[in-house]
């Protein structure tokens, strides 16, 4: 399967480098690869789809996040707690050394 996207791949680009401006339709490149047309469905397979909006607006809640915001601007820095996160790293572990074995060797 990985060897069959590669080559659509492969054949895609050879076929998006010929294309251009001011090019006859004999000098653009034409794919003789088998299952090219029948793969064409993956040309779009690394394009972004639209993102769809899931938040409802409301004139109400708008209204009411604007009253909210004027509130906080009243609000000083002094006043709001300040928590400060720390990440460290984890205790690097402890090489244990052992002594290297001697070969028993008779002279």
């Amino acid at each position: 399967m990985i060897s069959l996207f590669a080559s659509y791949r492969r054949e895609k680009a050879k076929v998006k480098k010929h294309l251009g401006t001011g090019k006859g339709s004999q000098e653009i490149y034409q794919s003789t690869w088998f299952a090219y047309e029948a793969l064409a469905f993956l040309g779009d397979r690394d394009n972004p789809r639209k993102i769809l909006n899931s938040m409802a607006v409301d004139i109400d809640v708008v209204s009411n996040s604007v009253s909210r915001n004027e509130e906080n601007d009243r609000v000083k820095e002094s006043d709001m707690p300040r928590e400060s996160i720390s990440y460290s790293q984890p205790p690097k572990k402890k090489r244990s050394y052992t002594e290297p074995r001697e070969n028993n060797k008779k002279i």
